[in-house]
């Protein structure tokens, strides 16, 4: 843990005062490039190119790393440089995993400064031991089904097993309290292996956990988007997204649920329940195996839904 410390507190002095404000950093290289190239054509100046060139090189590296650190972007790991959309991705996910209240049992809703205490005490709750009194009179009732050699394999003494372990954590995958993700481990693990399994190993084997070893970050994410609530209210206010059409300006999105709406028009039902949200001119209602679809023109028919088709007055209603 002292180590860990050290280490963090000299990454942040080199972050601080080596490394500094990326972007800051780069505009400043880019001035200083725009001059050299406006000078005179001479050796000092095209060596003086050259080295502004590999320091713009390294610090949009640099920069595009930390947007990708950021990101926590598994699936784009080569290619061109992607700082925009590595910002933009970081950026709408801490948009989108913002949580400002919770909602308790009792229908309550728990906002501001009281949601630390909140989830703090549900998950104190949750992983709290409620053993009962007759836990032992229960167990004896029930067969044992590790045998001795399933035994054995448990208890054996822990070998290599950290490594494994280590290598099956994603490189940038939630490091924890310290800030140190797992890709630092395993790229010095020539130096901190035999340290780090040590302590590991003497915790595993039943020696004492130092303190703090098990703590850890709790972060709570939204399952449910309210992308639904923002398309229904944008696109189809009024109506069924059954009978939306397409209209200028919309966006990819809305353009590609439009396509697949396509094709399932082509072969689904109404269902008619009252009829009252089914329009006797234009939904596909009738059971048929051609088109679902009235074809008679209505002519000057006063009959609007599908309800005005069935008896009011007999139950559960006939059509008329």
């Amino acid at each position: 843990m002292e180590a860990q410390k050290c280490v963090r507190g000299d990454l942040h002095d080199w972050d601080r005062n080596v490394l500094g404000e990326l972007e800051k950093r780069i505009s400043k290289v880019k001035k200083e490039l725009e001059r050299c190239r406006r000078q005179v054509i001479s050796s000092e100046s095209v060596s003086q190119e050259h080295l502004l060139r590999y320091k713009l090189e390294r610090l949009q590296e640099q920069l595009n790393i930390y947007w990708k650190q950021r990101s926590h972007t598994a699936w784009l790991t080569k290619g061109n440089r992607n700082t925009r959309l590595f910002h933009a991705m970081a950026s709408e996910r801490r948009r989108r995993n913002m949580i400002k209240k919770l909602r308790k049992e009792d229908g309550g809703v728990v906002e501001g400064t009281n949601l630390k205490e909140f989830i703090a005490d549900h998950y104190k709750n949750l992983f709290q031991s409620n053993t009962s009194a007759q836990a032992e009179e229960v167990l004896s009732c029930v067969s044992p089904r590790i045998t001795g050699e399933m035994n054995a394999m448990l208890m054996k003494t822990f070998t290599e097993e950290v490594w494994n372990a280590l290598q099956a954590i994603g490189d940038l995958k939630a490091p924890g309290p310290d800030g140190i993700p797992s890709i630092f481990y395993k790229k010095f693990w020539a130096l901190l292996g035999d340290t780090v399994k040590k302590e590991v190993l003497s915790v595993l084997n039943g020696g004492p956990m130092p303190q703090g070893w098990n703590d850890t970050i709790i972060t709570l994410i939204p399952k449910i988007t309210c992308q639904k609530k923002v398309l229904k209210a944008k696109y189809f206010p009024r109506e069924s997204i059954l009978t939306v059409g397409p209209k200028g300006g919309i966006s990819y999105t809305w353009r590609s649920i439009l396509k697949g709406l396509e094709l399932v028009k082509q072969g689904y039902i109404r269902r008619i329940r009252d009829g009252t949200n089914v329009n006797i001119w234009t939904d596909p209602w009738l059971p048929r195996r051609s088109t679902r679809r009235v074809t008679i023109p209505r002519r000057n028919s006063i009959l609007h839904k599908v309800s005005e088709l069935i008896n009011p007055f007999t139950v559960p209603g006939m059509w008329t």
